[in-house]
């Protein structure tokens, strides 16, 4: 990237270009950036193959920060796409009518891992929906090749860019293909996601800002719906009581089952310690939200809570409001199921 193409060198062109297109998307776009080998020098190899950052999470109005972010970007080190790419579809938010896209702008090979396509392809047999549009900036034939075959395998298109306004209009083009309107028959069409084949409650951690003496988080997890975590009730001004569990590992999320106090071994414990609604969160190894959804909680004992997040994330939050009861609220048991391929 730091070849000279004209007067330039690709980096400022690539600069020059991106900050002029993001200003083009309309604002309900959700757009971020994630920047490989641009902090750790070439020859440091294997610390610079794990030089992967998301500079900018996925949001409307993203673009500002990545126009801001870009003028100081380096380019110094390795070309870790599979990686990166495999990082990529963990940012993006999995629901029928969302259209998530990859655009890659590239001008060397992948120096680090495994083909780039064939990172792609087992992300596609996971049911993990996304395109990747690419562009090679003048590259050679070799890098085209692999370069192409990245953009064949995960449906999207490849353009070579010889020059600064081949940039600009490869990705003109690519941004009126983004940003057109869904068709009709989008939805319909969308291919299912897969359904959860592994139970990973007993992988993860969890923990929960307060805990009432005698029921502890772990309750929650131990696989006996007799058994319940209880938290002291509201936090300090009111705020939602958290309950956490953190997975062993990244894993695409399929469903979460809540199940309420309606087992409890103590009767006098089913009912009037639930809560008016629940926000179910699945986070990335980064605390960054993945997905979120509020579900109300009518009547006592609160009704069994499923929710179905398709996102591949490491941890789950759960926020808990509206106490029934004004020192002691909780729920029976949480359950964490995962899609993997193979199992």
């Amino acid at each position: 990237m730091l070849e000279l193409l004209g007067s330039k060198t690709k980096l400022a062109i690539a600069q020059d270009v991106l900050s002029e297109r993001v200003k083009t998307l309309p604002p309900g776009v959700n757009v971020g950036l994630r920047v490989y080998g641009h902090t750790i020098p070439f020859q440091q190899t294997e610390d610079s193959c794990a030089d992967i950052e998301l500079v900018v999470p996925l949001q409307p109005g993203g673009g500002e920060m990545i126009i801001d972010w870009l003028a100081g970007m380096q380019a110094q080190g390795m070309t870790p796409m599979s990686a990166s790419i495999r990082l990529a579809s963990e940012d993006f938010t999995f629901q029928p009518g969302r259209r998530n896209v990859i655009v890659l702008i590239s001008d060397g090979i992948e120096t680090c891992g495994e083909a780039p396509a064939d990172v792609v392809l087992r992300l596609q047999e996971l049911g993990i929906d996304f395109k990747i549009h690419v562009i090679g900036l003048n590259v050679d034939a070799a890098t085209r090749s692999q370069l192409s075959r990245i953009a064949d395998v995960a449906d999207g298109t490849y353009y070579d860019a010889s020059s600064e306004e081949d940039l600009s209009n490869a990705l003109g083009t690519i941004n009126e293909t983004v940003v057109q309107p869904l068709p009709p028959t989008a939805l319909p069409s969308a291919t299912p996601f897969p359904k959860a084949n592994v139970d990973v409650t007993n992988e993860g951690q969890v923990s929960a800002s307060t805990t009432f003496s005698g029921f502890p988080a772990a309750w929650a997890t131990d696989g006996n719906l007799g058994t319940s975590w209880f938290s002291t009730g509201p936090e300090a001004g009111g705020a939602p009581s958290v309950f956490t569990w953190t997975g062993a590992q990244n894993d695409f999320i399929t469903s979460i089952t809540v199940t309420s106090n309606d087992f409890n071994v103590t009767p006098d414990f089913r009912t009037g310690f639930g809560f008016g609604s629940i926000i179910v969160q699945v986070l990335d190894s980064s605390d960054n939200v993945l997905f979120e959804q509020t579900v109300a909680l009518p009547g006592s004992p609160d009704p069994l809570v499923i929710v179905n997040p398709n996102v591949v994330g490491r941890s789950v939050r759960l926020l808990f409001s509206e106490h029934e009861s004004v020192n002691c609220g909780g729920f029976s048991e949480l359950e964490i199921g995962v899609f993997r391929e193979g199992a």
